[in-house]
């Protein structure tokens, strides 16, 4: 027998039979311009993946090919590369390299992969932890025909820390954008101060939230500043009224940085707003955060929802 074919596409397809011992998964290419020249047996097919599936059902079969016209299925097909021209009437299909799970260059337990496998392709879904968030492009790759899979630049990194360490400077997982908002969730522990720093380093300060209980003054007071190499610049107070203030000593509370663009940010506690401020740097140059002082902090949350 011999039956050529026009190559069309490259169809790339990954078969799997799980309720076996013999589970196996391969792509399966469609040929390039290749004739028939032999086969093992014939099957009846009502489509090439009709064909497929019965090659997949003996475990010598890596090849087969399906005749359109007659609806025929040939199983354990040799070819040849030369063609006759007679056109597509005939697909040729052959398994080539298996698709295994591949490396993952992210930081271990702290995401998973769920899997697609439908009989005819399969992907995998990059899912970071509950205190992680993606990086990257696209969080789905695919196995090429080769039986490898797409390379992706991606990773899980942390946005959520829990019981933060004090003075501590955590990196922003990304480069912060318009809507960005960092949430820390603490208990004053004396009647002082606390810190909110959002930085671009340890000498600039893009934006610094003091927390002032009755620190220096018998007014509660939280104020808001920018250092530019060690050095502050314009403080705005901003006091909420009316009285209690929102922040008490032994009482959780729940503080939230929103930015409204790259230039200003507003200020929330437990929900109510406390004001605006505009930092003498743009808000994408922050790459760390950190809490100082006295304070119990129990949850920050460098990309929280808002």
């Amino acid at each position: 027998m011999e039956r050529p074919w026009k190559h069309v596409l490259l169809c790339a397809l990954i078969l799997s039979s799980t309720a076996s011992s013999n589970a196996r998964f391969a792509y399966w290419s469609l040929l390039p311009n290749p004739t028939v020249t032999s086969y093992l047996s014939v099957a009846p097919a009502s489509n090439s993946i009709a064909c497929v599936r019965e090659c997949m059902k003996h475990s010598q079969c890596d090849s087969c090919a399906y005749y359109r016209e007659s609806g025929t299925c040939y199983l354990q097909v040799e070819t040849s590369t030369t063609s006759d021209g007679t056109g597509n009437s005939v697909e040729v299909f052959k398994a080539t390299s298996p698709c295994h799970v591949p490396k993952m260059y992210i930081a271990p337990n702290t995401n998973h992969v769920d899997w697609k496998n439908n009989g005819w392709e399969m992907e995998g879904n990059l899912n970071c932890g509950n205190d992680y968030m993606y990086i990257g492009d696209s969080p789905t790759y695919h196995c090429s025909a080769l039986g490898e899979w797409t390379e992706k630049q991606w990773q899980c990194r942390q946005k959520v820390w829990r019981n933060p360490e004090i003075n501590h400077r955590f990196s922003v997982p990304k480069t912060p954008g318009p809507g960005w908002a960092v949430c820390m969730i603490g208990t004053p522990t004396h009647s002082t101060r606390f810190n909110l720093n959002l930085a671009k380093d340890k000498n600039n300060v893009v934006l610094h939230v003091d927390v002032r209980l009755h620190h220096r003054s018998a007014t509660a007071t939280i104020v808001m500043a920018s250092m530019v190499d060690n050095d502050w610049g314009i403080e705005m107070n901003k006091h909420y009224t009316p009285t209690p203030f929102p922040v008490a000593v032994n009482r959780s509370f729940h503080m939230a940085v929103k930015t409204l663009n790259l230039s200003d940010v507003q200020l929330f506690v437990d929900g109510v707003f406390i004001g605006n401020f505009t930092p003498l740097f743009s808000l994408d140059q922050v790459t760390e955060v950190s809490v100082s002082a006295d304070v119990d902090a129990r949850m920050l949350d460098l990309w929280c929802d808002q």
